[in-house]
Order: structure tokens, then sequence, then C-alpha cells
């Protein structure tokens, strides 16, 4: 069985871990069909749990093999926490929409906010009866720490630039953050007791994947390939092209991009006009080919890929290396 097989089933192992808790703590009907709607289309999505892959990748360095029950346990609370963020995230965005976002419609907004309260105490829980040694409840309890101070400020930087231009440095330092595949490195390294140094070069790899995909996201949702770009605004900062060609624009044109992302993110949907939009947009969409800023973010993309095929080369196991390359072959665009 490969890493990502391995991978598949420890992440539905951890899904279903998670429901017998629940039900072993008698919560209610309510609450075990909120985690549902969750845990059921996590599970049904059939992507590869990468974050489970580098755990896996992180354990074994030290010449130990997890069982997919191991990785499950070790993965539950990184789960919990992360589905926890889901219903908190729609209720957050929920809040000044005019129309809640598909989780808060069908949950409400109570069982949202209650949901993310029980998934984030049951990762704390789950985290301090994971190990027998205090020195590794320690270590474990401090990655956990780190990743939710680094959520955190990411989310409070990010929603605080909902309609601004988001730095390129600060889009950097989220997207590196942002992400499970730190702590999963972490974790499996912590409980494979594996070398520091690999682990090291391991999470700089999980940082650099991150970024990779966030940046053909942000591309992709300039395209419209991710939903109307419209409809993305008024929640978020305007897509990584927009923050290049932002950066190499005249003063008159950053203005006047400002000037139109504000705007755009403080209409009221239900009575803007589609050629008022249209309007605001074109102008993104301007900016964008008049400084090819889709190239340069292509460009900036190929260059962590290169990068981070440099620290592969630093990981000493080669089958370790042949997964990793698989990995990051599969974020590589045919742009050349």
């Amino acid at each position: 069985m490969d890493f990502r097989d391995r991978a598949k089933q420890a992440k539905t192992l951890a899904g279903k871990l998670a429901r017998e808790r629940l039900c072993n703590l008698n919560y209610s009907l309510d609450v075990l069909q909120a985690f549902d709607h969750v845990n059921n289309a996590d599970s049904d999505s059939g992507a590869i749990p990468l974050g489970v892959v580098l755990m896996d990748v992180a354990w074994q360095i030290s010449g130990n093999i997890p069982s997919e029950k191991d990785l499950a346990v070790a993965f539950f609370p990184i789960n919990s926490f992360f589905q926890g963020t889901v219903y908190q995230d729609d209720l957050l965005d929920s809040l000044s929409a005019e129309k809640p976002r598909t989780l808060v419609k069908n949950l409400g907004m109570s069982t949202s906010l209650i949901m993310g309260n029980v998934l984030y105490c049951e990762a704390l829980v789950s985290l301090i009866n994971m190990h027998k040694n205090d020195k590794i409840i320690d270590k474990l309890l401090k990655s956990a720490e780190r990743l939710v101070r680094y959520v955190m400020d990411s989310e409070i930087v990010r929603r605080n630039h909902t309609g601004k231009i988001l730095p390129f440095e600060e889009f950097l330092r989220i997207w590196r953050r942002l992400t499970p595949n730190r702590i999963c490195i972490e974790i499996g390294g912590i409980l494979g007791n594996s070398d520091e140094k690999e682990i090291q070069i391991l999470t700089e790899i999980g940082a650099n994947i991150s970024l990779t995909r966030r940046i053909l996201k942000e591309i992709n949702e300039m395209y419209g390939l991710k939903g109307p770009l419209k409809e993305k605004l008024p929640n978020k900062p305007p897509p990584l092209p927009v923050t290049l060609a932002f950066e190499l624009s005249t003063s008159l044109e950053k203005n006047k991009l400002e000037e139109a992302i504000k705007r755009y993110s403080s209409m009221d949907s239900a009575i803007v006009t589609h050629d008022v939009a249209t309007k605001e947009i074109e102008l993104l969409i301007d900016i964008v080919a008049k400084y090819n800023s889709i190239n340069t973010a292509l460009k900036i993309h190929r260059g962590i890929i290169n990068e981070t095929r440099e620290l592969i080369a630093q990981i000493s196991n080669s089958e370790h290396r042949d997964v990793l390359t698989q990995i990051l072959g599969s974020e590589v665009l045919n742009t050349s």
C-alpha cells in the first residue's frame, strides 16, 4: 500500500473516530447530524489528504512505520481543529452577508458556533490523551499552540484586507502558515522520534507546497474558474495577480485600483447593477493584463517549485524523495 492509500484510509478512520467519540459522549442528534454535514462532504471529495501523507513521511524518517490507526489517532486533533474552522468561517462570513453561507443556512448560526467550539475542544482533549509521556504531550501542545496562533493571526490579517490590497509579503506569510501541513509534519516527527534536521526540511517542503497550491487557486479565481470574481471580492482580498499588478502600477493607477476595490467590496449585491459590477471588475482585469501579472504569478510558482525540488534532494530516504517528488509534480502547470 502506498503513502496515498494509507493517507486516505487514515483520514477516513479519523472521521469515524471523531463521530464515535461524539456518540460516546452523548452529544445530541443535532450535533451528530451537523458533524456528518461537514465530515461526509470532506470524505466524499476524493482528494489525497496531503497532511496525512506528510505526517506519515515525517514519522517514517525515524525508521518506524505507523499503522493506519496510528496515523488516524495522530490526525484526529488536526482534523477536528480544521473541521471546526469550517463552521466558524462560514459563521463569520455570514454575519455581514445579505445571504448566509450554505452551511449556516442549513444548520443555523447557533449550531455552527456550537460545532466549532465542540471540535476545538475535542482537538485539545485528544492531544492531551495522545501519549503517556508528559514531555511528548508538552511538545504536541506547543506545536498545536503555534498552529492556532498562526491560523488566528492569518485570518485576522486576511479579513482586515477585505476591500484592500493584500501585500505580497503578507500573502507569502499567511499561506505558509494557514495550512495543516506544518503541524502534521511536526506531530509525525514527534511521535516517530525522527531526526529534527530532516523534519525542518520537510516542514519547509510542506509550507512551499501550500504556497504553490494557493498561487494556482488565486490564478484560477482571476480567470473565474473558482466561481465568479464578483462574488468573492466582498468577502476577501483581491487575488494575487491583482496584488502583483498593483505593486508595479503608477500612483494614479494605484489610487484608482484601491478606490474600485473599496467601492466594490461595500456594494449591496441586492441592488448593484450588472453594468456597475462589470465596470469595477474590468478595472482589475485591465490592470492585471497591462502588467502581465498572471505570468508573474506563474514565475513565482515555478521558482517555489524549483526551490522545493532542491529541498527534496536533501531528504535521505529515496522512497520519501519519490513520494514528495510525485506530490510536487501534481502542482506543476505545463507553462514552459
